[in-house]
């Protein structure tokens, strides 16, 4: 199996980890030949042509399963994401549509493609296991801070990051690490990937709905046609 995952991010490292993690944590790392996300343009996913492009170029390069990730964001500073993500969903439908005509043969029709939202932010999905955050930044010293799990599918992305910044803010106090208590929302990002290195797959799901759904796809075992996003989570 090759997957290549396409996001709006731009910390695709993470994005890659994540789904690596999830594959082990199956005992499934060893079925995957090739796990690649890329950063593409917005644009690219609102639009049946630019999923039908990307799609093309994934298969064209020896994937044979290809996902696409959207943020859902917060409606306050991105107010036109509802309408966006309406399409994407749209887009998507029509894409599943065209493949479902394409030949027997054809390489296009055999991928398994899967549309998710990132409810709301790649920091929510991170939020969703405390104790990765603080796993990821204490270093080689240990410290007794366990933070309190909550759900993180409604939480926005400045308020999934500022409590990311809480906990490692927190971890920097008890290790006297004034590089940790100095943290804000511009160093929350540059994390993500040591982040996902530390976020248990099992943790994770229990506390983020996308989430979840985005470890039991990364799979490929079902096309995201037949098995759509939950759109209630």
């Amino acid at each position: 199996m090759a997957l290549h995952i396409f996001v709006e991010d731009r910390e695709t490292r993470a994005y890659e980890i994540l789904a690596r993690r999830a594959l082990e944590a199956a005992g499934a790392g060893d079925k995957v030949d090739r796990l690649r996300a890329s950063k593409i343009d917005l644009r690219d996913l609102i639009t049946t042509d630019g999923l039908r492009d990307l799609l093309s170029r994934a298969v064209r390069s020896g994937y044979d399963c290809v996902m696409f990730v959207m943020d859902q964001e917060a409606r306050s500073s991105s107010p036109e994401r509802p309408r966006l993500l309406a399409r994407f969903k749209k887009s998507f439908t029509e894409l599943c549509s065209y493949q479902a005509k394409l030949p027997e043969r054809d390489p296009m029709r055999r991928a398994r493609i899967i549309r998710v939202v990132c409810r709301r932010c790649l920091e929510g999905w991170l939020a969703s296991d405390p104790q990765a955050v603080v796993d990821a930044v204490r270093g080689v010293r240990g410290t007794d801070y366990s933070p309190s799990y909550r759900q993180t599918e409604h939480l926005e992305p400045k308020k999934a990051g500022e409590q990311i910044v809480r906990w490692i803010r927190e971890v920097g106090h008890r290790l006297g690490r004034r590089d940790l208590q100095r943290t804000t929302l511009r160093n929350v990002k540059s994390r993500s990937a040591d982040i996902a290195e530390q976020l248990d797959p099992q943790r994770g799901r229990s506390y983020n709905a996308s989430l979840a759904y985005f470890f039991d796809m990364v799979h490929c075992q079902r096309s995201g046609c037949d098995h759509p996003f939950p759109e209630r989570g």
